[in-house]
């Protein structure tokens, strides 16, 4: 997960995990992302980032620091194994 194109590349194959886990739904990373943004209102301005990102060159900076990132995926991850800590 380094640099911004890992970084936005994690959160939102999180975000496109998250509704075929529970669904079965596949969405393409840019509308997984937007579906995210209202499933978790309290990650909506890093996963909106990540979805501008991916328009962006990488040496552009602006990249979320890499513990907000892996806090995200972490808390995703629970919440898809149904695990506690599925909070921030």
């Amino acid at each position: 997960m380094r640099g911004r194109r890992g970084q936005d590349h994690a959160i939102l194959l999180m975000c496109r995990a998250l509704p075929a886990t529970a669904r079965g739904d596949q969405f393409s990373k840019r509308a997984a992302g937007r579906w995210a943004q209202g499933e978790l209102p309290e990650w909506a301005d890093l996963i909106g980032r990540a979805i501008a990102w991916r328009e962006l060159p990488e040496e552009v900076p602006d990249a979320p620091a890499d513990a907000e990132t892996r806090r995200f995926v972490e808390v995703v991850r629970r919440r898809i194994l149904g695990q506690p800590g599925s909070r921030p």
